[in-house]
């Protein structure tokens, strides 16, 4: 009882120094909390945009040069061919699959009253090994779909919900 009535005798003597070692606890407390909640945001944020990626996957594309080369002059625009992937098959060991993507943008697509602005990218049959993609109803395209140029669409889950808000089968 003693050991109290000490502590209490030494506070009050000492309001402001008190209050400032307080207020100091208070405030380390409260950064850490704070740092702990941002970098458990941030770690989330960064598996939120990962998702999807299958292991040991990379995605290249092509952009402008950043240096003239042999003539060629700086800033100059360059495609990823399909007879590239090819090379990129020979040439790298231990490639599972590989699927070009073309991305045309955001279009409107409808279906009764229903509509939405998606955006439409074209891959091969190799996409399912690149992209973890589950699939609700059907089947994803196939080496025959593509040798036979079928038309083959694969909805993602919010075009989905989007055109079939009640639900159902969307084959």
């Amino acid at each position: 009882m003693d050991f109290l009535s000490e502590i209490w005798q030494t506070i009050t003597k000492n309001r402001s120094r008190s209050l400032l070692t307080a207020f100091g606890v208070f405030w380390g407390m409260l950064m850490l909390v704070v740092l702990i909640g941002l970098g458990n945001a941030l770690t989330g944020g960064i598996y939120s945009q990962v998702e999807g990626f299958a292991m040991n996957s990379c995605t290249m594309g092509a952009a402008q040069t950043g240096k003239p080369y042999k003539g060629f002059q700086r800033g100059r625009q360059w495609e990823i061919l399909l007879s590239d992937l090819d090379i990129i098959r020979e040439r790298v060991d231990g490639i599972e699959g590989l699927s070009p993507m073309v991305f045309t943008g955001n279009k409107t697509i409808s279906l009764g009253e229903n509509h939405g602005d998606f955006q439409l990218v074209g891959v091969t049959a190799d996409y399912p090994k690149v992209m973890l993609s589950p699939l609700l109803f059907g089947r994803f395209i196939n080496e025959i779909d593509m040798r036979d140029k079928r038309k083959v669409c694969v909805i993602g889950i919010d075009v989905y919900r989007k055109l079939f808000p009640l639900g159902g089968n969307p084959i």
